[in-house]
């Protein structure tokens, strides 16, 4: 008792510190016990002095805390107790209900008696400083990652750019080129022809060009005004088909087209579902090698089976679903041959996982409001299915965004700006329908599939 007396004496000034200051006897009995550590761990000093810390905070008595103490109670150099040692060196809870994160240092003190040592924890409440910390690191990451992002932009966008230039300057060469030479007036009839046919179809593309450009305008700024009517999408598919027939023609690629007649009418703007059609054709030739095999369906679905749910297989053991799934595949057995190239890889996108990029994402669904449409539980599905360059799966989940290119050679050696697939799905979704691509992998193939909600005044 009165070496306990002579520490509340010797060490009172340990009251005035804003740290946990505890004092301990070689035998681990608590000399002193500031009044810090009263107001953290609620325990008063009558409650501690005298008494064992390894009695009330067992992890002392753990060797880690006792080999190293027993270098301070011979007099060696201070030590730290970090957080790797105990979580709480001396557990003290916030008023919020967390626990104090401590750094605690213990050091040696001459005994007020004999040669022996105390040990003097010092204990420092970092819990601010590590939650200021934490969130500085997480403010950091966020910005490196903004960052990272924005010159992610940047590059795509000045790449966009030079793309974007080159492309509008293409045709222009020809056009220039040509009229020059019809100034000359010195051309003989066929070549004459020839050059109003190459000035005529660079003036279209470059056309063309500019007017995805414009679409992509008006899509970001909203506005892009649709022309609602009841459209007919055989029809329309039909329309889209005739643009493309003379280029697929061209590299001798065979479109098979499978339109279901009793699929009902839907909704929306002819010429835009039309372009969408287009888009999804114009792209299956333009990556479809000389000899390849192209071929666009029009299906209705259920709900049930939109986008997957439920496989071919899962289908045929559904009894009566299968049956029909049999007789679909009897059917394409017919109409491309065995050897068919489109039902190899349909047989492949049934026996092994796809890479899919699922639209619509959910920043830019369109609200159903906007299609003014009654909700409905049936699909129209185009299907466009190409034997072409395919996907590559790194960039499939981008193969809907804009100022997106596999790499800028690919654009180059296929010209075009790559548009034609973010337009497309910008319009699918003003119409309140979704679309998706997979594909195995380049060289591989892709499909294209378009749902569209069916108009259910045409089932009246």
């Amino acid at each position: 008792m009165e070496q306990l007396k002579q520490a509340q004496q010797k060490f009172s000034i340990l009251d005035q510190v804003p740290l946990g200051a505890c004092i301990l006897r070689s035998d681990l009995t608590i000399l002193f016990w500031n009044s810090c550590l009263e107001e953290w761990t609620k325990l008063s000093r009558a409650e501690m002095l005298g008494t064992c810390i390894g009695d009330r905070y067992p992890h002392f008595r753990q060797a880690q805390y006792a080999n190293r103490l027993q270098q301070i109670f011979q007099g060696g150099p201070p030590t730290i107790f970090s957080s790797q040692l105990h979580k709480h060196v001396i557990p003290a809870s916030l008023p919020q209900g967390q626990m104090r994160i401590q750094h605690t240092t213990v050091t040696s003190l001459p005994a007020l008696e004999g040669d022996e040592f105390y040990a003097l924890l010092s204990i420092q409440d970092v819990t601010d400083l590590t939650f200021r910390v934490q969130e500085y690191r997480q403010m950091r990451d966020r910005a490196l990652a903004a960052q990272e992002i924005a010159e992610q932009a940047n590059r795509v966008k000045d790449e966009f750019l030079a793309i974007v230039s080159h492309e509008l300057r293409s045709p222009l060469n020809p056009i220039l080129g040509w009229s020059r030479l019809l100034r000359t007036k010195q051309l003989d009839p066929a070549t004459f022809d020839r050059a109003l046919d190459t000035i005529e179809r660079n003036a279209k593309l470059q056309a063309q060009l500019i007017e995805d450009l414009l679409d992509v305008s008006r899509i970001l700024r909203g506005k892009l005004k649709l022309n609602w009517e009841i459209v007919d999408l055989a029809n329309t598919i039909t329309s889209a088909l005739d643009t493309v027939v003379l280029a697929a023609e061209a590299k001798s690629i065979q479109i098979e087209l499978s339109l279901n007649p009793n699929v009902g009418l839907v909704r929306g703007d002819s010429s835009r579902l039309q372009q969408v059609v287009w888009n999804l054709l114009s792209n299956a030739v333009k990556f479809t090698p000389s000899g390849g095999q192209i071929e666009i369906s029009l299906t209705e679905v259920g709900s049930r089976e939109r986008f997957g749910a439920g496989s071919r297989g899962e289908k045929r053991a559904e009894g009566a679903e299968g049956d029909k799934e049999d007789k679909e595949d009897k059917e394409d057995r017919e109409r491309f041959g065995a050897g068919s190239r489109v039902r190899e890889l349909r047989e492949r996108r049934e026996q092994q996982p796809l890479t899919v990029n699922r639209q619509p994402s959910s920043r830019s669904v369109a609200p159903a409001s906007t299609v003014n449409q009654l909700p409905t539980t049936n699909y129209t599905q185009i299907q466009v299915i190409d034997t072409g360059k395919g996907i590559s799966a790194d960039f499939l989940p981008y193969i809907f965004e804009y100022f997106r290119q596999a790499d800028s050679s690919m654009t180059r050696a296929y010209g075009g700006l790559g548009l034609g697939l973010a337009i497309a799905r910008q319009l699918v979704e003003l119409h309140g329908g979704t679309i998706r691509a997979e594909s195995h992998g380049e060289g591989m193939g892709t499909t294209l599939t378009v749902q569209l909600p069916i108009y259910e005044g045409s089932r009246e």
